[in-house]
Parts: structure tokens; sequence; C-alpha cells
């Protein structure tokens, strides 16, 4: 096999910005994302702001994270927000009916606004569908938004917070299939929706009759991408419609663990199939009056002999899950009405980038997989071609290139970033990359994020087994790059004054 490939890269050719919200989260009350990763109460001995762990806050609010989705997910279809607000002391303790937990309410919506400030995110609340009401998913909206002296204002100020949290992203419910037990056809979701998304829109915005500025900044996400839903709602209370994709590896043979690796990548090709459809109909229904866009609020790796409610939704945290979340994002890059995709969950659940255990935290592969890709949020994405990039087999009729690549340059075009996943477990490449009328810029930054066997991750008793490393001059020419097996690559790139 030759192994010498070719990138180049025309830095002219300037396509779509990556929206910064394609790399936001999602947290949900299973296992220990909630309480344990994020909140652990004032009175603990692990060190926390009013509750909220600090070590968890300051990992991430590295990350930059745009967007934070809550309280589901499933749980949300039972949840009722006024049982979360007030006195921790006078607060209901329920049963988790969506992941067979008991919830004391001790993290609620003033914690998790607070919880969004300390990182720097926005907050994205999910309204209870399920069991809930229009009167209820409205109230919350002017909880959270009113400025207006009503009682619910009151009560927000009274709980410590005078001013609006200004919400902007608002889901008129989770998986509709799912609610009662798979009862809510789609034609019955479109018409709850119609109820649910004028009230909540014109609370949330404030802006009753004018639909101004404000207004049209509310974002209203459907909980379903489907035609038929979009052929019987009203077009302008349809901000952006959701999809959810999973992906499992199935069991690992510890002695090849390369074959489950295979079947996760080969995973990769029915996201971009599904995020085509979503994003073409999201095209089809939009108007010149009102743009549909897309948000794939939950996606991730689930590994099904592994996650299950009965052991808290935890799994592996490796360098194989990081590696698809990598190749993932290329995929996204290229989809303009892709709008936001938050990853399932942050903490301790599924495929997480903290995980938490008493006053110990460690990083996960994917945590240093969102901190390498920063750089592209915001840029614009340009276009490249490639030679010499063999296919591999990943599974029984799936094939996929074997090296994923995405490249974006800066709005003022002064840094240029490359990503680049080898997702070929076994052979390595040299690559040599070429930008177009590449006088004046100069290559200098590279990160690896590596490791020798695919299974590889974080542990409490090894936190440092698999961080990305820096690639020094020395070690490689500027002109080629050694893609090492199952790795992520990154290249940074300046513009530099010329004579």
């Amino acid at each position: 096999m030759n192994n010498n490939i070719k990138i180049i890269i025309n830095r002219n050719t300037h396509m779509h910005t990556v929206s910064p919200a394609l790399y936001s989260h999602f947290v949900e009350h299973i296992g220990g994302c909630i309480y344990d990763g994020i909140w652990v109460g004032e009175d603990s001995e692990i060190p926390n702001m009013n509750g909220i762990r600090i070590d968890t806050v300051e990992a991430l609010k590295k990350l930059e994270i745009p967007v934070i989705r809550w309280p589901g997910g499933l749980f949300a279809d039972n949840y009722h927000w006024m049982e979360g607000i007030g006195p921790r002391e006078k607060r209901p303790v329920r049963y988790n009916l969506g992941w067979n937990m008991l919830e004391n309410n001790h993290f609620g919506t003033d914690e998790f606004m607070r919880f969004c400030e300390m990182i720097g995110a926005e907050p994205y609340l999910c309204c209870n569908m399920g069991t809930g009401t229009v009167e209820e998913a409205r109230s919350w909206a002017e909880y959270c938004n009113c400025d207006k002296p009503t009682s619910l204002v009151k009560m927000r100020m009274e709980n410590g917070h005078p001013e609006p949290y200004n919400v902007k992203y608002w889901g008129v419910g989770n998986e509709p299939y799912y609610c009662l037990d798979g009862m809510m056809t789609t034609k019955m979701y479109a018409d709850v929706y119609r109820r649910y998304s004028g009230y909540i829109k014109r609370f949330a915005s404030q802006d009753t009759y004018q639909r101004g500025p404000v207004f049209e900044s509310t974002k209203l996400i459907a909980g379903i991408a489907d035609e038929e839903f979009l052929e019987i709602i009203s077009n302008e209370y349809v901000d952006l419609i959701a999809a959810h994709c999973y992906f499992d590896s199935g069991p690992v043979d510890p002695q090849c663990p390369e074959k489950s690796y295979n079947k996760l990548m080969a995973g990769l090709e029915d996201m971009d199939t599904e995020l085509n459809r979503c994003c073409s109909l999201a095209e089809k229904y939009s108007t010149d009056n009102h743009r549909i866009e897309v948000a794939l609020d939950e996606w991730g790796t689930w590994h099904w002999s592994q996650a299950t409610p009965l052991n808290a939704m935890l799994q592996d945290y490796n360098l194989q899950d990081a590696l698809f979340a990598a190749a993932a994002f290329h995929i996204m890059h290229k989809y303009e009405k892709l709008h936001m995709a938050n990853i399932a969950q942050t903490i301790n659940v599924l495929q997480a980038l903290v995980h938490t255990r008493g006053k110990d935290m460690v990083l996960t592969p994917t945590y240093y997989v969102y901190d390498m890709l920063k750089p592209h949020k915001g840029n614009k994405v340009l276009d490249f071609k490639t030679e010499g990039i063999p296919s591999i087999l990943l599974e029984e009729n799936k094939k996929s290139k074997a090296v994923s690549i995405s490249a974006t340059i800066s709005n003022n075009n002064m840094e240029l970033f490359v990503s680049i996943v080898n997702i070929d477990a076994s052979n390595e490449y040299k690559c040599n990359i070429t930008l177009s009328n590449s006088e004046g810029w100069e290559l200098y930054k590279q990160k690896r994020l590596w490791s020798s066997c695919i299974s590889d991750g974080n542990s409490f008793d090894k936190p440092h087994a698999v961080v990305p490393e820096d690639i020094t001059k020395d070690e490689e020419v500027q002109e080629q790059i050694l893609l090492k097996p199952h790795s992520l690559t990154t290249l940074k790139y300046r513009k530099v004054a010329t004579p």
C-alpha cells in the first residue's frame, strides 16, 4: 500500500460558517450526570460554589461551550419545573420515570441557570409535553424571561435572580414518538405543538404582537424531524427540527478491539445520511421570511452492552469514542443547515467528557477532542482536494475513506485550522498539505491525540494515559505530517508579514 497522501486546501473558496453551537452539550437527570457530576450540595466536602462542584465548572469552562440542553431527554416528560425552585428542603421527592431513580429536585431551574452562567453557556430548556400542560410551559417561559412585576417574576427575584434569564432556546417536547409509550402520533404532536409553541414563544420573547427582533431570536425546537409534521404545522413557529443519533460498537473483544472500533466508525455513514435527510427537510420548508434549521440535540456513542439504567448509564470512556466524535464533527461541518449539536452526555453518562467519583475527576479522551477542535467554531469552511487516500473496509458492505478531514479559516482570514482523523486502525500515513497561494503562511502549531491501543482511556489511576501531545518541528518537517493509526491531528496556520 502506498501510504503517502496529499491534501490541497483552497483557502480562497469560503463556504458557510461552522455554527459554534455544534459544540454544545446535554445534561439530564441520569445516573451521576447531575448529582455528583454537577450538584454536590452546599454542605459537601467536595469543593463547590453554592452546591455546584468547582472542578467540573473549571474543566467545562475551558471548552467555551455554547449551549447546554436540560433537563432531558426522557426525564423532561415527567419533570415539573415548579417542584425544582424555592427552598430545597421544601421541594418534593419524585420518581424519575425515565431512568428508574428518585429525584429530590435539589437541582432545578435556578441552579441550572447558575451552572450555565458559571461555565459561560447559553441555556436550552426542554419542556414537558408527556405529563405537562401548556400552562406549565407558558409559566416557565414567564418565570425565566419576563421583566414585568408578575407573581412568577417576584418568585424568581425571591429565589435570587432579579433580572430575566433571557432563555433563547426552548424545546417543545422530547422525542414525542416515545411520549405516553408511543401513543403520540406525528399528527397528535403537530396539534399539541401548535398550542404549546405560540404561548412559549410569546412569553419567552415578551413580544406578543410586534414579532420583532426578540421574537425572531427566541428559538423553538420541535422534537421531531418529520415531513408529515412540517406539512401540518405553521412554518413560523418551527425554528429548528431535532434529530437524535446514537451509535454502538457492540461488545468489545479484548483480543481484537479493532473489530468493535470498525463497527463504530461504520456508523459515520449513517450519521451523514440522517443529517442530509434532516437538513434537506429544513431547506425544503424554509421560506424567504423564515429559516428552519436542524438541532442534533442528542448524539454520541451508546454501547448497549455496557450502559443501562441498572449501572447508571456508565460505559468505557476511551480513544475509539473520541475519534468517532472528531470524525462526526467533520461531517457536521458540511451542513449549513445544522445549527446545533448536543453530545449525550457531558458528565458520567454515555459519551461523557468528564468522569467524577467522590472528590476525584478525570477528563476523557472525548473531552480533548472538544478542546482540540475549538478553533473550528465560527470559522468559514474551506474547500479541499485529496490525492492517494485509500478506502478501508469497516464492516461487511461498509467502506470509508481512511482519512477524514476538515479545514476552516477565521473570519479575518488570518488563521487557518485543519483537523485530520486517521480512521485506519492499522496503518499510518505520511501526509503532505498544500495551501493554494500559500505565500506568507506558516504552520505554527501541531497536536496529536493518539494511543497505542484503540481501547485505551483515562482512569482515576491513570488520568493522563490519553492526552494531546504537541508535535515539535524537530519531529516532523512542516511539509509532511505523520498520521499515526487511529489518531486525531490538528494543525494551525497563520498569516505572516511578507517583506
